[in-house]
């Protein structure tokens, strides 16, 4: 199951989550998002070891990591699962 993460559950949901999480950072107007969702769904359900969530970029502008992801147009991006202050950016070129 992904739940949906809005500006007042993103801390809780995201950032103090001791195990795996796995954000769909998405759009409605996006269609290769909208292409990938039944994927996200179908993989969710079969996996407990992760928490999967989805965020839309356009509705949720006040989550900083969204503010980040959309500045830096980053393709990908990994939080070290250790919570680490490190994190890897990889932009488009």
């Amino acid at each position: 199951m992904v739940k949906d993460v809005n500006k007042d559950n993103f801390e809780k949901e995201v950032l103090e989550n001791k195990g795996l999480v796995v954000c769909d950072f998405n759009a409605d107007w996006c269609g290769p998002c909208r292409m990938l969702r039944p994927i996200i769904d179908e993989v969710s359900d079969t996996r407990s070891d992760a928490k999967f969530v989805s965020i839309n970029i356009d509705d949720e502008d006040e989550i900083d990591f969204v503010q980040l992801l959309k500045n830096l147009n980053i393709k990908d991006c990994k939080i070290d699962e250790r919570r680490k202050e490190k994190t890897h950016y990889i932009k488009n070129r």
